[in-house]
């Protein structure tokens, strides 16, 4: 079943006893198209999730090196990516507004795990999110919101990528961002002065309530 495998590692690690089975069984699709991204939302009692219909390697089951052969068990220790923080802030402003960031700060909890494919080049090129339910504040937002986190993450999001990842076809990573405990810089634009001309943006960072 498609994404099967990424949730499966959610609620096992999230909820232990949660078999396989008891995913299958319960959990509820649908489709939902905003814009030009179409979107396989499934549903359950603990979590809700936002998967691309055009995906194709979020869900592989095995890794591969560029000629399409699997990475062997012991390959899986080489390979080694990590994700540019300042392309990830840049991300997420281009996503949320001032605003919205303080919201999801003065709402607890807001947490929410980010699955990606990155290219050899370190290019995010899939994305897929899960979001406990809890989690009202991530819960209710708009299927459009997530359609421009994925669209802000391929355009911004970069990734080191080690020698031995440059080897393979794609990569996988995940992150689980609590965003009450995270800090971000948003530009401040300083009052209209009457003066033609721009001003240069000054930074502030969103700090904890």
């Amino acid at each position: 079943m498609k994404y099967s495998f990424l949730l499966s590692l959610f609620l096992i690690c999230s909820y232990p006893g949660f078999a396989q089975s008891s995913i299958e069984n319960i959990e509820k699709k649908e489709i939902i198209k905003t814009g030009d991204i179409t979107f396989i939302r499934g549903t359950l009692p603990f979590t809700l999730d936002y998967n691309n219909q055009a995906n194709r390697w979020i869900d592989a089951p095995y890794l591969q090196f560029r000629d399409g052969t699997p990475l062997g068990e012991d390959d899986y220790d080489e390979y080694d990516l990590k994700s540019v923080q300042s392309t990830f802030d840049q991300a997420i402003r281009a996503t949320f507004t001032k605003d919205e960031m303080s919201n999801l700060k003065n709402n607890p909890p807001a947490q929410m795990t980010f699955y990606y494919v990155v290219s050899p080049e370190g290019e995010t090129i899939e994305t897929a999110f899960i979001i406990p339910r809890k989690s009202a504040v991530l819960a209710d937002l708009p299927p459009e919101k997530y359609a421009l986190l994925e669209k802000n993450l391929k355009k911004y999001l970069r990734w080191t990528v080690n020698d031995f990842g440059k080897r393979m076809k794609f990569l996988h990573a995940w992150r689980i961002v609590d965003f009450p405990t995270m800090k971000i810089t948003y530009p401040v634009f300083p009052p209209t002065t009457g003066v033609v001309g721009s001003l240069p943006a000054k930074e502030e960072t969103i700090k904890l309530p």
